[in-house]
């Protein structure tokens, strides 16, 4: 647990960061690079950006382990075009997408090359401005799911369910 404020970012190092109970401050930025995994092991209030870049050869992952609540104001940001992961550690393990929070695949993301391979329910927005596959557990949808200016959203091997007609597919 505890609190990371003020404005400036933090970076992950190595494949085995870990955070849980955490709140992130509206002017933190949470980087994940090329060869790094930070896991989130329990609830989160992010109201900063947690941003998942790879920019080299190998992969930057966010790791889902258990069921994950992402709260607050922030998102969580596909960043590169080159192998961003979001995932679950294991089949039993979802991402909840709080009311206010955001997950962006940026208009530079991928097809193929940016994945969500986790479940999750979004109660939130996830949005789609570049590329993004969906694999790997059911994506339920209670929020705003949505692909803008020529964003493209693949289904590899994922379920999606939408709630109340919330959602939208459009390019």
């Amino acid at each position: 647990g505890g609190r990371i404020e003020g404005d400036g970012s933090v970076g992950v190092s190595g494949p085995n960061a870990a955070m849980g109970g955490l709140f992130v401050g509206g002017g933190i930025d949470v980087e994940i690079g090329t060869g790094d995994v930070l896991q989130l092991d329990s609830g989160i209030v992010n109201d900063g950006m947690i941003r998942i870049r790879d920019t080299g050869s190998g992969f930057a992952v966010l790791r889902v382990v258990g069921t994950v609540t992402l709260e607050g104001a922030g998102s969580v940001v596909f960043e590169t075009n080159d192998d961003c992961i979001l995932e679950g550690a294991d089949s039993e393990s979802v991402l909840v997408v709080g009311p206010d929070q955001s997950v962006i695949a940026a208009d530079v993301s991928r097809v193929g090359q940016s994945f969500l391979n986790a479940a999750m329910v979004n109660d939130g927005t996830l949005e789609v401005q570049g590329g993004l596959s969906l694999a790997g557990g059911t994506k339920t949808n209670n929020g705003l799911f949505r692909a803008i200016d020529g964003g493209e959203i693949e289904v590899r091997a994922a379920d999606v369910m939408a709630s109340r007609q919330a959602s939208t597919w459009s390019s």
